[in-house]
């Protein structure tokens, strides 16, 4: 049998039983029985990060590599309709598991990622040029589509986010 130490009392010689007697609860069951909650251990036990306790890593999001590589399209075709299958494909993954793994890790659906992107290219784009010209730049095909797109993110126009910045 092993020896069974707590702390830095050692409560047992070699070659002696364990003294298990001494941590045995006191029950109104006849019997002697292990003693509940007590494991015979050999040296203290650290439960802070200590020996035998691994820690969880998150798991399920994209690699670095595949993060870098979906940004980057993403942020080179922002005015083109991108297709999930298109970022699956760069990240190796199916478009399932691409879709969970890409919001796991950017806490956003890559849809929802694309436009917001697009927003925020719209928002440093209207400072000096025109809401037609930046709707276009950004992949709207309509001025109007834009405005409800911009006003639906931001809670204000277009025009009034420009009056903003002046």
């Amino acid at each position: 049998m092993p020896c069974c130490s707590t702390g830095g009392d050692h409560l047992c010689r070699s070659g002696d039983k364990p003294r298990v007697e001494e941590f045995q609860l006191k029950s109104k069951s006849p019997g002697s029985g292990a003693p509940l909650g007590v494991l015979p251990v050999h040296g203290p036990v650290s439960l802070d990060g200590g020996v035998g306790i691994q820690r969880q890593t998150a798991r399920g999001g994209l690699a670095g590599w595949q993060r870098r590589r979906v940004l980057e399209y993403i942020e080179e075709h922002l005015s083109e309709t991108i297709s999930l299958s298109t970022l699956s494909a760069l990240a190796q993954l199916s478009p399932y598991h691409f879709a969970r793994a890409f919001k796991k890790t950017l806490g956003l659906p890559p849809h929802r990622f694309h436009m917001n992107r697009r927003i925020e290219r719209a928002k440093v784009l209207l400072a000096d040029r025109p809401v037609t010209d930046i709707a276009l730049a950004v992949g709207y095909a309509e001025t109007s589509s834009f405005s409800s797109g911009f006003r639906r993110a931001t809670g204000m126009s277009p025009t009034e986010f420009r009056r903003t910045l002046a």
